[in-house]
């Protein structure tokens, strides 16, 4: 019974590691474009496609456990 519950202990412990990680890197990428957004954004004409490149990752990533109960809430049972 012991060994279950550190198995347990365990698994929570990665769980939480996980989505620290997750979480910091998530801060790590949204920062470069809110501090692009607020200050630099008039200063040259591709600012669409760099914005782009650089919020992909946040939303596939960081994003990916909302994206991933959004599309399971939408299967319909048939």
């Amino acid at each position: 019974m012991h060994a279950q519950g550190d198995e347990l202990s365990k698994r929570r412990l990665a769980e939480i590691t996980r989505k620290r990680n997750v979480l910091i890197l998530g801060i790590i990428l949204t920062l470069p474009v809110v501090i692009l957004s607020m200050f630099f954004m008039s200063r040259f004409p591709g600012k669409n496609y760099l914005l782009l490149a650089l919020a992909t990752p946040v939303w596939a990533i960081v994003g990916w456990e909302f994206h991933r109960g959004a599309i399971k809430t939408l299967r319909l049972p048939l």
